[in-house]
């Protein structure tokens, strides 16, 4: 199926939509799934690779081979994996969900966001639950994106919402702490989000060279 456009032209990605299953299943089927979206988007960035299965690493991340950076998310029915030479990106981060219904709004709108995010991301466009499904997305994949490169767990209120723009599908957010000596309180992240009628889907590229920053 169509990926997300939500990354530079030259990271590969791979996405599939799965079956209706539930409970221990659907978690298995999504990460064996998950894996096999990382492998396909592997061999189509180096192919010949010959590679046939990624290992796990800290807190779950998998295990990239040499040169290979990548992100793998899963939604109900959604799977998808990005890969790009760590010649062009030095860590991306991609995420998908399925927008959040008012019973689940309800419980966790206060964790993930202010009210002052709440109206960038809505913007006078979006829904509530739209803009809120977006705002954890933006957050999740940078986590994803910084995570493997700063080694350092960060809550959701350890990102803001600077702007949303509808009319380019572009995010800007900064960090509001201080994760290392080079990703400081006020550091900017740029990224891609798609939205459509029952999911949203964002990504995060930072660069191989760090002062090129976030493309």
């Amino acid at each position: 199926v169509p990926s997300p456009r939500v990354l530079p032209p030259f990271v590969k990605q791979f996405s599939v939509v799965l079956p209706s299953c539930s409970g221990s299943e659907r978690a298995h089927l999504h990460f064996r799934m998950g894996r096999h979206c990382a492998l396909t988007a592997i061999e189509a960035l180096d192919p010949g690779s010959g590679l046939t299965d990624l290992e796990r690493g800290p807190a779950r991340f998998p295990l990239w081979p040499h040169g290979v950076t990548g992100s793998i998310t899963h939604t109900d029915g959604f799977v998808s994996a990005a890969v790009a030479s760590t010649s062009h990106v030095r860590a991306l981060g991609i995420d998908t969900e399925r927008m959040f219904l008012p019973d689940l709004e309800a419980g966790v709108a206060s964790v993930i966001a202010t009210p002052e995010e709440m109206t960038r991301a809505a913007a006078g466009i979006y829904s509530r639950f739209e803009a809120l499904t977006l705002v954890f997305s933006i957050k999740e994949s940078i986590f994803k994106c910084l995570y493997p490169v700063v080694g350092k767990f960060f809550e959701f209120c350890g990102v803001r919402i600077v702007e949303v723009d509808a009319e380019t599908n572009m995010f800007r957010a900064e960090l509001a702490t201080s994760l290392s000596s080079e990703f400081r309180r006020g550091s900017i992240v740029i990224g891609r989000f798609e939205l459509n009628a029952t999911r949203v889907a964002t990504g995060v590229c930072l660069a191989a060279d760090s002062e090129a920053g976030f493309r």
